[in-house]
């Protein structure tokens, strides 16, 4: 059964966030000096839609990434919905997320990321 969620691209032709949905997995791409504001209207457009659900697979992709990562933005995302959290859903794990990046150092910001988003693995 195909994904019902026809993707969201926000920003403009060099620089975007793009969101799909395929089997069951959220692939989000950042590319070029994509915003986290942009970041922020895509997964919020997507939650308001019903296409995302809080604890599904997620790879990022940002291998295309050449801007700087907003941390004021992805405090705000992780505010956005429970993502994967206790007490969401009946019985919800917690949200699986894979990075793909060119960025040797990434490990680095990984935990950052974790620090944010606790109940991401």
């Amino acid at each position: 059964m195909p994904d019902l969620f026809p993707g969201i691209r926000i920003g403009g032709s060099d620089d975007y966030v793009e969101l799909r949905v395929e089997d069951g997995i959220l692939h989000a791409e950042a590319v070029g000096s994509a915003t986290g504001a942009e970041a922020r209207r895509a997964l919020a457009e997507g939650l308001q839609q019903g296409w995302l659900r809080l604890s599904m697979p997620t790879l990022v992709d940002m291998t295309r990434f050449t801007g700087s990562i907003d941390w004021g933005a992805m405090r705000d995302i992780a505010a956005m919905a429970p993502w994967g959290q206790p007490g969401d859903a009946p019985a919800s794990p917690p949200s699986r997320v894979a990075y793909v990046t060119r960025d040797s150092l990434f490990s680095l910001i990984l935990k950052l990321m974790a620090a944010i988003f606790p109940h991401a693995r």
